[in-house]
């Protein structure tokens, strides 16, 4: 069952984690989304049955990120979960 964690929240570390996100079709792989405190998303996909986890990181424009507009699609994602709640 997805969740959502909110660390630190009102914070200038907040952090939100949108993890255990299932596919649609009954994959036994999960995505998590974390943004950071500074703006940047790191999305992971990991399979707990296989034990394996990999991710990615974008960083926000102001980070000198290559892809910023990746960056905001992504924290726009994570903003869409939280109103979900």
């Amino acid at each position: 069952m997805m969740e959502i964690i909110i660390d630190h929240k009102g914070t200038a570390h907040q952090q939100v984690k949108v993890g255990n996100i299932e596919g649609d079709m009954g994959e036994d792989t999960r995505l998590q989304l974390l943004q950071q405190s500074d703006g940047d998303v790191v999305l992971c996909l990991y399979n707990p049955t296989k034990g394996t986890i990999d991710s990615i990181e974008f960083c926000s424009s102001s980070g000198g990120g290559k892809y910023p507009w990746i960056a905001k699609k992504l924290r726009e994602i994570i903003a869409n979960f939280q109103v979900e709640l």
